[in-house]
């Protein structure tokens, strides 16, 4: 971790030490960041809501310049997924290795397959899903939210991992 790193970490959240962390961070209640997974404020800040989990080597990125990049609640980002959206809302799945541009905004209840690409500028709908050759179709309803598979992890991960408790650095 840099010293750059102005880190907020919610008491109930758990944040592995080998995380790569850099920049201004705020992490909300019960949210999981693992081994070698990547938040990169850069001159901005990010700030992530509650139920979050962030698997190793997915990179969550503030590609803003000065603002803020805001996270919502119950997201999912999986395997080497790269983030740089502007904002992400509540209920997403970021699938393995896909990449979401720094012009794209994530609603609600969406899901980017893996190795999709979404560059494009504006808003994805609420529950779209993004699959094979970048197809779209909508679902039905919101994904299930990330909660108790975030409190198995917040239980089980401090058991073989150092992690960093809420601590300001």
């Amino acid at each position: 971790m840099s010293t750059e790193t102005n880190l907020t970490i919610s008491p109930d959240a758990v944040v592995i030490a080998d995380a790569i962390l850099h920049g201004r961070i705020t992490i909300g209640p019960c949210t999981i960041i693992h081994p070698k997974a990547k938040i990169d404020a850069k001159d901005g800040e990010i700030i992530i809501g509650g139920y979050n989990i962030v698997e190793e080597t997915a990179i969550i990125e503030n590609m803003q310049g000065k603002e803020t990049m805001f996270i919502g609640n119950d997201n999912l980002f999986e395997i080497g997924s790269v983030c740089q959206a502007k904002k992400v809302g509540d209920c997403n799945v970021f699938g393995i290795k896909c990449i979401v541009g720094p012009k794209t905004e994530i609603s609600d209840g969406c899901r980017v397959g893996a190795k999709c690409k979404v560059l494009s500028d504006g808003e994805v709908h609420p529950l779209t899903v993004i699959h094979f050759e970048n197809m779209e179709k909508t679902a039905l309803e919101k994904p299930s939210g990330q909660k108790s598979q975030a409190e198995f992890l917040k239980r089980l991960l401090p058991k073989y991992s150092l992690s960093l408790q809420n601590s300001k650095k």
